[in-house]
């Protein structure tokens, strides 16, 4: 069986590709936090070069500040990389099983509908009357049959017939 079949591949845009593409949205947000990391631990040595140049007053005020400002800029790269890792594998663990779940239930919910086009008797015998056309929902109420069966019986069963007739008034004479 191919992976396709398991995973419910159904094209372009289907499970597999989302799965992917979540996939790489993870892998691109964590090499962002890596990136934003290793800028963040850079400009962080410098400021500390800064200060200790400042304290030995070889260095300026104004060095020290502006390292200061990329150290936060550097802090909140940091952070947003890794709020893109943790969507992303939101994406992964829950966004992705919810809509593979939703549209388990819409095919079980197709299949439901499918079978109940079918109509189907509980015992053998003859149609003779049918209410219905190819695509037309049947009626499960007796007061509004979809078709009428006579139903087979055994040769040696009594016949048994049940009739209805207007009543009608009689001229006697």
């Amino acid at each position: 069986m191919d992976e396709s079949s398991v995973t419910g591949h159904v094209g372009a845009y289907g499970p597999l590709s989302k799965r992917c593409f979540a996939t790489s949205s993870l892998k691109v947000a964590e090499a962002s936090v890596n990136q934003a990391s290793a800028s963040l631990d850079k400009l962080s040595v410098d400021l500390d070069n800064a200060r200790t140049l400042l304290a030995r007053n070889v260095g300026t005020k104004d060095a020290v500040r502006a390292l200061e400002s990329s150290v936060s800029v550097a802090e909140a790269q940091l952070a947003a990389a890794q709020a893109q890792v943790d969507l992303a594998g939101s994406d992964l663990t829950q966004a992705l099983p919810a809509e593979r779940s939703a549209a388990e239930a819409a095919v079980e919910s197709a299949q439901v509908a499918l079978d109940k086009t079918e109509a189907r008797s509980f015992t053998d015998g003859v149609v003779t009357q049918m209410a219905m056309s190819v695509g037309s929902p049947a009626s499960q109420l007796i007061i509004n049959p979809a078709m009428v069966m006579i139903p087979d019986r055994p040769e040696d069963a009594p016949l048994r017939v049940t009739a209805g007739f207007n009543q009608v008034g009689v001229d006697s004479g």
